[in-house]
């Protein structure tokens, strides 16, 4: 089944429903394209998959649990550092595209409140994962793309 902008905004809408509210537990990177958020929202513990891989992109609840890696990845890493213990405030869809927009509530540095954002474009071989700060500044993206390899 194709994941089409009509398609995430079904998922968006259920993610808001089941996770709105909810708090990072843990964040998980089984896969090299693949991140899982392990969120504790309404006494319920549910797994968020953002998969960014060219022969499945998706975003949805998960119940299985794959293998991860004894060493976590870069990406991985740094949503810890930024996003355990966060909130998910909300999923919201951009215009009707295939991008999702998932706001943490968490705190910076120095303890101060702050927003943190997940773009997640979920564009067959083009999806990506972009980490940005409240002033939607890119912390991080999960695949870079340089001139060299953009057409």
């Amino acid at each position: 089944m194709a994941f089409d902008a009509g398609m995430l905004a079904c998922v968006v809408n259920e993610i808001n429903i089941n996770a709105r509210g909810g708090k990072i537990e843990k964040i998980y990177q089984p896969e090299k394209e693949e991140i899982v958020f392990s969120i504790r929202a309404n006494g319920k513990n549910l797994r968020l998959l953002i998969n960014a891989g060219s022969s499945c992109p998706r975003i949805s609840f998960t119940q299985t649990q794959k293998e991860n890696p004894m060493q976590a990845p870069m990406f991985c890493m740094l949503l810890r550092k930024h996003l355990s213990g966060a909130t998910l405030s909300g999923v919201s869809q951009e215009g009707f595209e295939r991008v999702a927009r998932l706001t943490f509530d968490t705190r910076d540095e120095m303890g101060f409140e702050c927003k943190k954002y997940i773009f997640a474009e979920i564009m067959g071989k083009y999806s990506n994962l972009i980490f940005t700060d409240e002033s939607f500044k890119v912390i991080y993206v999960l695949k870079t793309v340089d001139f060299t390899t953009s057409s």
